[in-house]
């Protein structure tokens, strides 16, 4: 499955989610086979190799979605510093760095993400999912700071699709079948993001945003590699359409924050200047071609170590 901003919005939704794939080791008895098993251990299926969370954060075991309420990938510890990484399935596949990035740096990790919700700050008292994991979230940071207590916030959203949608409805677009909910949210994303970085900026939050990673668009050529995820080269034009507009907000947003906030750019390790990559060293870099692959995402847990590190400081 491809998603993109024309995709149909519950498949997109239902692909936040890992499935931990566990790969038997084989005794071999060549050389070529040795090299084939070892090639083979790489390589997860890409349409489950997707970041999971603990089950307690699900509204049942058998469902890879949040519930709307904060999860607490490590025991929580009060005394202790805490990253939260906090915004929508942009935010989510992340998770493998991250939770890899503080494991056994007696930190916290916490989690506020909800699909197709960005990070935001609602004046209104809305009921639904997203405004109410955005007003936890909000509590939460707002208690831990006013606390002293240590904290990152690690900012994430799909910033191009409500950025897109926001166009459509600009230019008198009415929503399709499939887009009153992004509708919905775009409308909100364009106060409640910048009111969320102004209020952070005002707190004195150390935050950190993770910038825009390419997906695959809705219309691509045949890949004989594979499509499910996409596997093969896509011109970089297409895999992040309107990329320095899309920067170019993220980037004006930040200047509310206060210090000296990271742009987390992983473009480099899935884009050259002319092309961003489905598979590169048996690695795919999607599960379902809008989200990184849980595989992928691990390998660039070094990206998020030196958060960690200047936390614990």
């Amino acid at each position: 499955m491809r998603c993109g901003p024309g995709a149909l919005l519950g498949a997109c939704l239902a692909a936040v989610a890992l499935v931990t794939v566990l790969l038997p080791t084989t005794a071999v008895g060549s050389a070529g086979t040795a090299a084939s098993s070892i090639v083979a251990a790489r390589v997860a299926d890409p349409t489950q190799d997707r970041p999971t969370l603990p089950a307690r954060c699900r509204p049942d075991s058998e469902q890879h979605i949040s519930k709307p309420a904060p999860c607490y990938v490590t025991r929580f510890v009060r005394t202790r510093p805490t990253v939260m990484l906090w915004g929508d399935s942009h935010a989510y596949h992340h998770i493998p760095a991250v939770r890899a990035a503080v494991r056994g740096q007696n930190v916290n990790l916490v989690l506020f993400i909800a699909g197709a919700c960005p990070p935001m700050v609602r004046i209104a008292k809305q009921q639904d999912t997203c405004s109410v994991i955005n007003r936890q979230a909000l509590e939460f940071v707002t208690r831990l700071h006013k606390n002293g207590r240590p904290l990152t916030v690690l900012l994430g959203a799909y910033w191009h699709w409500y950025l897109s949608t926001l166009e459509k409805i600009d230019a008198g677009e009415e929503p399709g079948a499939d887009e009153a909910y992004i509708f919905e949210q775009s409308r909100e994303f364009r106060p409640g993001v910048p009111r969320m970085f102004r209020t952070l900026g005002r707190m004195g939050v150390n935050a950190d945003v993770l910038g825009p990673v390419p997906t695959v668009p809705d219309e691509v050529f045949p890949c004989l590699q594979g499509e499910i995820p996409y596997a093969c080269p896509i011109p970089r034009g297409q895999a992040l359409p309107d990329e320095s507009t899309t920067r170019e907000y993220v980037e004006t947003q930040m200047e509310a924050l206060a210090g000296r906030p990271r742009l987390i750019n992983l473009k480099p390790r899935i884009c050259d200047s002319a092309f961003c990559y489905g598979l590169r060293d048996d690695v795919y870099t999607w599960y379902d071609g809008i989200h990184l692959s849980a595989t992928f995402s691990r390998s660039t847990t070094s990206a998020f170590r030196g958060i960690v590190r200047d936390l614990k400081r």
